[in-house]
């Protein structure tokens, strides 16, 4: 009887996951098929009625996407799938009267989320003070305040489960965020081979889906070394590859060397810590991948388009005085250190000259320039360029810590590589302003996590 009713539940699970995952999908058709994307999300309301922890896997999979909702326009100039699905779930967990205990959980553990909240709150602040002409000034603001409401809640989501329960939940959450970011990848792809425009996505010359891959790989690859069954181990591998081939393909420079330098950071520390770790998991999950990387890479090659070539063999040209030369003389120029980029260095040293403590807010000349840094610099000012490096800098600094600990392997694979995926939106934003989009502070909540988590956490 036990057995059976055992069967009963994991079959009713696997049914609502196949319809979680047909349902995903389905609302992504808001573009060309509108009737679908709604009926899709009218099942993804009743799944998430049913089962709460769905609505993760959902805001999960919507973050790898930048696409607003076909059928909830001009609420915002950022809403997108992954908030509409967190205000659902919020919803919910209020109707069960358990939303104040779960989002005052995460607040209180969620202290390092702090000094970005402090940005925020100069935000607004200097839009009331300098820039009520501005709307852009209020809905930024409010815009990453509703993605940081959403952390913290997910935080105590998370931390309200049982150790064992949060860390699976975590672990599956960190699966369809990779399988989101994978199937842009693949209608990316299919819109730059074959022609098509499906959610307008395109693949090459696309900083912003080479960004995503960028991070979500490290994610991938730490999920991969703690897997402990082989279809995850495969699964997560697969998935680095695909988005490996993103990398390549997106010809984004920035995402190129990101990559690169995260990747020397990632092996680096493999290394430092190789006494430590089983031998035969550090061949098997380092090794081994990076061949298969290597292999898939040079069979790639041989389909790459034109521009991919182009893109890396021009990568000397950095080195080049006369091309620089050009560059600073070049009016249609936004590359590293163009003739726009040097006019944003101008307009930042007028903001930073005029109003040095907060800034003038996120303005639509703010939020122009190109470089989250740069952005926060000019929108809040010394004080608030504070409280990011602040941020940023505890982040880092407790998760290298906790590499140091002696804790099991797979918790070691999943801090390192969400550490590397936060590593390389730090590079990033030295050069793109990357962060109203969930992905980058996804890969943030992941590390909160796992700091949080306890070491003696056993292994489902």
């Amino acid at each position: 009887m036990i057995i059976s009713l055992q069967e009963n539940t994991r079959k009713r699970r696997r049914t609502l996951g196949f319809l979680l995952i047909a349902c995903l999908i389905g609302t992504l058709m808001g573009g060309s098929l509108l009737w679908v994307a709604r009926i899709a999300w009218t099942f993804l309301a009743i799944i998430f009625t049913l089962q709460l922890p769905y609505a993760i896997f959902a805001i999960s999979f919507f973050a790898a996407f930048f696409s607003p909702t076909g059928f909830l326009q001009s609420f915002f100039f950022t809403l997108k799938h992954f908030q509409a699905a967190a205000a659902l779930t919020m919803a919910v967990h209020l109707l069960r009267q358990g939303f104040l205990k779960t989002f005052a959980k995460g607040l209180a553990e969620g202290w390092r989320f702090y000094p970005a909240l402090g940005i925020i709150g100069l935000g607004l602040l200097n839009y009331f003070i300098f820039a009520r002409h501005d709307i852009r000034a209020l809905r930024t603001p409010l815009n990453l305040l509703s993605t940081l409401v959403i952390l913290i809640y997910f935080l105590g989501l998370l931390l309200q489960q049982t150790d064992t329960q949060s860390v699976r939940l975590a672990r599956h959450s960190v699966s369809f965020f990779v399988f989101g970011c994978i199937l842009q990848v693949g209608i990316a792809a299919g819109n730059t081979f074959f022609g098509t425009r499906f959610l307008d996505l395109n693949l090459l010359h696309n900083n912003h889906l080479g960004m995503l891959c960028a991070s979500a790989i490290f994610l991938s690859m730490g999920a991969f070394g703690a897997a402990r069954r082989p279809i995850q181990s495969f699964g997560f591998l697969a998935g680095s590859l695909i988005l490996f081939s993103g990398i390549v393909l997106s010809c984004s420079r920035t995402s190129w060397f990101s990559f690169s330098a995260a990747f020397i950071f990632f092996i680096v520390v493999l290394k430092l810590n190789k006494s430590r770790l089983k031998t035969t998991i550090y061949f098997r999950r380092s090794v081994i991948p990076l061949t298969l990387v290597f292999c898939f890479l040079m069979m790639g090659f041989a389909a790459l388009r034109d521009e991919v070539w182009t893109r890396f063999f021009n990568l000397p040209q950095l080195f080049d005085r006369e091309y620089w030369h050009y560059v600073f003389q070049d009016k249609q120029n936004f590359g590293c250190f163009g003739i726009f980029r040097l006019n944003m260095i101008h307009k930042l040293k007028e903001i930073v000259l005029r109003q040095p403590l907060i800034g003038i807010g996120f303005t639509h000349e703010v939020m122009d320039f190109h470089g989250f840094f740069w952005t926060v610099l000019g929108g809040s000012g010394a004080a608030g360029f504070a409280m990011l490096i602040v941020f940023l800098g505890m982040l880092f600094r407790d998760g290298i810590a906790s590499l140091s600990r002696e804790t099991e392997t797979d918790f070691f694979f999943l801090r390192l590589g969400a550490l590397s995926a936060l590593l390389v939106w730090i590079l990033c934003s030295l050069m793109e302003t990357y962060f109203l989009q969930f992905a980058p502070w996804y890969g943030i909540l992941a590390l909160v996590f796992l700091l949080k988590t306890d070491e003696g956490v056993s292994r489902q």
